[in-house]
Parts: C-alpha cells; structure tokens; sequence
C-alpha cells in the first residue's frame, strides 16, 4: 500500500469517528435533556402529591378535632369506665389470690380462677454465661432457656436459678353470676 493510501485511510477513519463523536454528542445531548424532563415531571408530580398529602392531613385532622369537640363527654365517659373496669379487675384479683391463699381452691365464684404459674428469676448474664459454657447461644434466648430450665433437674448446673409460683386471677370475659 502506498503511504498516500494510508493518510487516505486514516482522514476517513477520523472522519467517520468526528461524525460518530457529532452523533453521540447530539444524543447524549438528548439522553441528558430527556432525563432531565423526566427529572423535573417526577419533581412536578411528586410536589403535587405532597401538596395532597398535606390537604388530606389537615381535613383529618380538622374532622378529627371536630369529633373529639362534638363528641368530649362520650370519649370521656369511656376512658373513665375503662379505667373502671382495669380498677374493679384489679380488685377482683387481689380478692381472688386472698381466696386461694385461705382456701386453696382455683375455682372461683362467676366463673373466676386461679393458675400457677412458674416464674424463674435468675441473672441474665449467669444464664447467658451458663448458655455459652453448654453451647446453646451466643446470645441468650430467654424462652428456650425457660423452657429448658423448668423441665431440667437440680444437677444440671443450674443453681442460679430460683423458681417461683406466681398466682394468677383469671376473670372470664363473659361473667356467669350466681354460678359456682
């Protein structure tokens, strides 16, 4: 080939390239514009649906203080007697656990009972240690070690925990008077 053909050559490929570079400028130029549309209708729709975000916020909360107004004395007629029946509940626990202490008996009036329940009290990190020297944890997972406490026996290394019998006073939901 000769040197001129070359030169030739190398003009046309440079050619090709600068028209290639034109084409790709001209559509990043579009891809970037293009994006940037985009960009701006996401912006636009998203500053729409905050500006419905705040109108539905306010109404809400304009019904919602409308209600509380027009509606005070129920809202405060039923905290109250919630709060009335958590106290009566309570009560009737205290005097249910007081009736199984002189009694012994778990079955009680309307209804109402009496559970024990075993309670462990024990150090978390000693249990956690204990866990660790038996390869049961990394971490101590309360429930599986409670488990596992209240059906081991006193030689497995577990002195550290105490167990407890808790009375529970269960109150039906539905209350049967003048049943035994």
């Amino acid at each position: 080939m000769n040197p001129k053909d070359d030169l030739e050559v190398d003009a046309q490929i440079q050619n090709e390239q600068k028209k290639e570079d034109k084409n790709y400028e001209s559509k990043k130029g579009f891809v970037y514009h293009h994006r940037q549309n985009n960009m701006l209708s996401f912006l636009g729709d998203l500053k729409t649906l905050r500006t419905k975000r705040d109108q539905f916020k306010a109404a809400y909360d304009n019904a919602m203080k409308e209600f509380n107004e027009l509606n005070c004395l129920l809202l405060e007629a039923r905290d109250k007697n919630k709060s009335e029946i958590e106290a009566s509940e309570d009560n009737l626990r205290v005097l249910a656990k007081d009736e199984y202490r002189e009694t012994g008996s778990k079955k009680l009036p309307g209804g109402m009972g009496i559970r024990i329940m075993k309670r462990l009290i024990y150090d978390k990190d000693e249990a956690l240690d204990w866990a660790k020297l038996h390869n049961l944890a990394i971490a101590l997972d309360k429930k599986k070690f409670e488990t596992m406490v209240k059906v081991a026996s006193k030689g497995d290394g577990l002195d550290f925990v105490k167990i407890s019998n808790e009375i529970i006073a269960t109150i039906p939901t539905e209350i049967k008077l003048g049943e035994q």
